[in-house]
């Protein structure tokens, strides 16, 4: 778990750095164009900043709780009923992101030699963000995955389950 630790404050770093790009490119493009030098690349840039910064998040969403749930529903099943349901959810996370993990990361390599258009920039620097943030969220829901069965095996052993 240290090294999940340090992976996610890395990430908390790269999309605070991602997110400032994201809010500095678009004002610099407003200010260069009132200067008659306008930023050629300034919407790809941001474009690919927004790709980045979603899917590089979203993990650490995950993380933090703060993805979407349906509580109110989950507040009126029972207790068994949740925690089944939870691993469910999370199980199929996994199967679902590693799915796209793969096919990020095979996409990335067929395209390999492509570039952006305004930018040049290769495709693989554009799309890993994608491939590295749907593996990040495969680990997150089995890290999730394995809490709910460790708290479940807790309850039963207090006598609350």
């Amino acid at each position: 778990m240290a090294i999940l630790n340090k992976i996610r404050f890395i990430l908390q770093i790269v999309t605070s750095l991602i997110l400032l790009l994201l809010v500095v490119t678009p004002v610099t493009q407003i200010i260069l164009r009132l200067l008659s030098a306008p930023f050629i690349g300034a919407e790809e840039m941001s474009r690919y900043l927004l790709i980045a910064l979603i899917f590089l998040g979203s993990p650490l969403a995950v993380w933090i709780g703060g993805h979407i749930t349906m509580d109110q529903f989950q507040k009126f099943l029972p207790k068994q009923f949740n925690v089944w349901l939870r691993i469910i959810i999370a199980a199929s996370s996994v199967l679902v992101f590693g799915f796209l993990t793969v096919s990020g990361t095979s996409l990335i390599s067929k395209m390999y030699a492509n570039t952006s258009p305004a930018l040049v920039v290769p495709f693989w620097v554009v799309m890993s963000p994608v491939a590295v943030g749907f593996l990040l969220l495969t680990i997150e829901y089995a890290v999730e995955m394995v809490n709910v069965f460790k708290n479940s095996a807790l309850d039963r052993k207090q006598g609350s389950f």
